[in-house]
């Protein structure tokens, strides 16, 4: 059987996997180059190309998180060896794990979660750099983590 091999969008390296096996970048059939779509990338196309041109890894920025709130009901990201999880709410979006206040804090706005939102009482904003890994809740295994 013959597959058939496309370029990747990012790192134009010829491959028959939806996910580059070079760069990281998971094929998807929604492009909008400046915008995130549900997709297993959590960056725009453009972001990718310019974090891939700097030798840099595809890994979202906490700003690029911030605009994933707004497209997803569930994210997920681990520091260290625990998992966090922001979840999309009624009333907007409940953030938990461990180090964060009672367990748990829900905020109005992304506006209000990008002021606040902190683990053991450091801004997230200022953890980002420490996050390891990002993806929806669903796509952790949770077992692998505190």
């Amino acid at each position: 059987m013959e597959y058939r091999k496309e370029k990747c969008a990012v790192c134009k390296t010829e491959t028959i996997y939806n996910s580059c096996p070079h760069c990281g970048w998971v094929r998807t059939c929604l492009i909008a180059p400046n915008k995130i779509h549900y997709s297993y990338n959590f960056i725009s196309l453009n972001r990718a190309k310019e974090l891939y041109n700097a030798r840099k890894s595809l890994k979202p920025s906490f700003e690029d998180f911030l605009e994933c709130m707004e497209v997803y009901a569930e994210l997920g990201f681990v520091i260290g060896n625990v998992l966090y999880g922001v979840f999309g709410i009624s009333k907007g979006h409940r953030f938990f794990g461990k180090g964060v206040e009672n367990g748990g804090v829900t905020f109005n706005t992304v506006d209000e979660f990008y002021e606040k939102a902190a683990i053991n009482g450091v801004l997230l904003r200022n953890l980002w750099d420490e996050v390891s890994e990002v993806n929806v809740i669903y796509g952790f295994n949770e077992e692998e983590y505190e």
